[in-house]
């Protein structure tokens, strides 16, 4: 590496090293203009907390670069800085940087900063319009309201980097009817589909363990959802008013089934409780009203009683 020295900044004028992972040095205070660009060998850069800005192209035509932090030090960032960054599929951003930080970068799948709101990560928020939206592979959170209220989104397809949904992350998305959720994700956090009032069919990921507080309420169209096996708790108005399922299953892991949990589902007629032993709590299935039996004390919860 080479660099410039004043009294107040030290830049990074030009990197010549093997590429590979890079770690900048701490007293570095500028990346200086197109200081790393046409390091094809260069996978990845950690840049010191003292960095204070990155000028234009300084990392232009870094074919193979995938992973990058920009500290919260970084005040200024210049022109194409990833330009033709093809590879690039992860980058921390500090608050307040401009979205035309990525102009012309083609890697993200797909990620257009104006589009998605990414930290650390996490997918904050997305802003767009379109029907079909695939989350970009790298995300590994959707973040609390991420998508919540979009009247427009019809399908999104989560890459298998996520681990977790925050809560209400899709809330009230009325028009969204289509979600492929891995087997990565082992949390989906309160409400994380509330209001999807034309979800019809969702497979939950094996590795969750709980369903959470009101994860499907007032989905009325959902007719079809599949518990997976490892869940041990059913949270309180889970389905509630899910008009549209007629029939649930609940394994034999589950240990409680919480308040309201499928109150209102008006056509649910078949419910199969795999084990004795599932506590049934107050008016989990009230307003069910085609079921013949309720399973439990409708009033004060109690055992199950497989129907």
């Amino acid at each position: 590496m080479s660099d410039e020295k004043n009294s107040a900044f030290r830049v990074l004028s030009k990197y010549d090293g093997p590429g590979g992972a890079v770690t900048v040095p701490d007293d570095v205070t500028v990346i200086g203009k197109e200081a790393f660009a046409g390091c094809e060998s260069l996978t990845s850069v950690v840049l010191p907390d003292g960095l204070i800005a990155v000028e234009d192209r300084a990392f232009a035509d870094c074919v193979n670069l995938t992973d990058i932090a920009i500290p919260d030090s970084v005040t200024f960032i210049g022109k194409d800085v990833f330009l033709n960054c093809r590879s690039l599929r992860r980058v921390k951003l500090p608050d307040g940087i401009d979205s035309g930080t990525f102009e012309k970068s083609t890697g993200l799948d797909g990620w257009d900063p104006e589009l998605f709101q990414i930290r650390d990560g996490m997918l904050i928020k997305y802003t767009g319009s379109d029907a079909e939206v695939r989350i970009p592979d790298g995300v590994t959170a959707i973040g609390e309201n991420a998508f919540a209220w979009n009247r427009r989104l019809r399908s999104v397809t989560i890459p298998d980097s996520v681990v977790s949904v925050g809560r209400y992350a899709f809330r009230a998305c009325s028009s969204l009817t289509d979600v492929t959720i891995p087997n990565s994700v082992t949390a989906i956090g309160e409400g994380a589909f509330a209001w999807c009032s034309n979800l019809t069919d969702v497979e939950l990921p094996d590795g969750i363990t709980e369903i959470s507080i009101l994860l499907f309420g007032l989905c009325r169209s959902l007719a079809r959802v599949t518990i997976p096996d490892g869940v041990t708790a059913i949270g309180a108005g889970a389905f509630a008013y899910c008009k549209s399922l007629t029939e649930i299953t609940i394994p034999a892991g589950v240990e409680r089934v919480g308040k309201r949990a499928f109150y209102g589902c008006s056509n649910l007629t078949r419910v199969t409780i795999r084990n004795e032993d599932t506590v049934i709590e107050k008016k989990a299935f009230a307003g069910c009203t085609r079921l013949q039996r309720q399973p439990g004390d409708a009033e004060g919860g109690g055992a199950a009683r497989p129907l």
